[in-house]
């Protein structure tokens, strides 16, 4: 599970082996799809060639709802990583079907003859599921399917009376199978295309603070609605008689089949982040004299809208240091680093300031430090002790130490009142 903003750090060691994260957010997507509609169907009278025949005229219409959760997150520095994982059982797939049936019979029995409608009515027929999302070609669950033999079946008795002695008592066992699949094809988030879970979405980070991802999944749909009718008949006729069909028959009925492919609603989703300002490229201390010292603040700003957190390191000659090593700073506010040169021998000397953060669009900035080691020349002039400063011995300047004393108080005292 993504868990939110977890920061593991290792600096300056074998690289920047560090990671950052998002928190995660948890994101719906749904579809509504017509799998079918007005699709018609008529058996003609059967059977054929009998006194009494029946004839169904079918009509049907089916809807798909689909739904799933995912949870959705950042993860960088080495790319900026969008990674989904699915929420187990949190995809449902409902199938809602509608089928209109309106029955004729036909009678041709001891010279009555006629042609009437016997009934009009329309039939729900229903299926659900549940299942593990993301239904991608190499998810553990590659695909959803719903099959239920005789869903929907009907048993309705009809009487009626034609030509004022004739009854008519008409039995139906009418069933409907849905029979649909699910798959999906492909999810496209914004300009890049993810057809496996296993596939790495690369994602460009503007330097905002936010970034918004526009994500669309694309299902492929395959289904099909078949119809079983058994009617029974018996006619009645004042003085004559009854007759009825000898043996109960089957009349299946294909609805008929679809296969296509079917974009989810887009969901679109922001990610909250942080944003280094871009520190100078470069610093050059001058000449400093040999056991003396001098500072540079670096001032960092953070941009963004979410904490600034990070790690400040040298690498090069060891006359050179920053203080304090990391990097802390709320949304739209400053941290700031004191960089120190303290030569400890004359000649020039460089080095690199390294600053890594979880800024998403900058992880690393290196800035180049250049400095010289000068050695300390005595004053020529000897001054009258009538305007000499009254101190004793010839001791170095303490000016350079007394500084390098205060810089952690100042950095404080910076941070403090950020």
């Amino acid at each position: 599970m993504i868990q939110p903003a977890l920061f593991a750090i290792a600096l300056f060691g074998s690289g920047s082996a560090f990671a950052w994260d998002t928190e995660p957010v948890t994101l719906t997507l749904t579809d509504q799809v017509p799998l079918m509609e007005g699709a018609a169907y008529e058996t003609g009278y059967v059977p054929s060639g009998s006194p009494v025949m029946v004839n169904f005229a079918l009509e049907a219409d089916e809807l798909a709802r689909v739904s799933m959760s995912t949870l959705a997150g950042l993860v960088w520095p080495e790319a900026v990583t969008l990674v989904w994982e699915p929420q187990p059982q949190t995809g449902t797939l409902g199938l809602f079907g509608a089928l209109s049936t309106v029955i004729y019979l036909k009678l041709d029995l001891w010279g009555y003859q006629g042609e009437w409608e016997l009934d009009r009515r329309s039939i729900e027929v229903l299926a659900n599921t549940v299942f593990d999302p993301l239904v991608l070609a190499d998810s553990p669950t590659p695909e959803v399917h719903i099959e239920q033999e005789g869903l929907g079946t009907t048993a309705f008795t009809i009487g009626t009376t034609v030509l004022s002695v004739v009854d008519i008592n008409l039995d139906v066992d009418l069933a409907a199978t849905l029979d649909t699949t699910m798959a999906g094809v492909e999810i496209q988030h914004d300009d890049e295309v993810q057809r496996l879970e296993a596939d790495v979405v690369v994602l460009d980070v503007p330097d905002t603070g936010y970034l918004e991802v526009t994500s669309t999944y694309m299902a492929a749909w395959d289904t099909s609605m078949q119809v079983l009718i058994q009617p029974g008949v018996e006619v009645c006729v004042d003085i004559i008689g009854c007759y009825e069909w000898d043996d109960i028959f089957d009349i299946p009925v294909d609805m008929g089949q679809a296969s296509f492919d079917d974009a989810f609603d887009p969901v679109t989703y922001d990610f909250r982040l942080p944003v280094m300002a871009p520190p100078d490229e470069s610093h050059d201390f001058g000449e400093v004299t040999v056991g003396e010292l001098a500072n540079w603040n670096v001032e960092l700003r953070n941009g963004g809208v979410e904490l600034l957190a990070g790690e400040a390191g040298i690498t090069g000659s060891e006359y050179f240091s920053v203080y304090p090593d990391f990097i802390l700073a709320d949304a739209d506010s400053y941290d700031g680093l004191v960089v120190t040169f303290a030569p400890q021998s004359p000649g020039p000397f460089n080095a690199t300031l390294l600053l890594a953060s979880n800024d998403p669009a900058h992880p690393t900035y290196s800035v180049e430090l250049t400095g010289t080691g000068v050695e300390d020349v005595e004053e020529s002039t000897t001054i009258p002790a009538e305007v000499g400063c009254g101190c004793s011995g010839g001791g170095r300047p303490l000016t350079g130490l007394w500084l390098l004393g205060l810089a952690p108080l100042l950095v404080r005292r910076r941070r403090a009142g950020a």
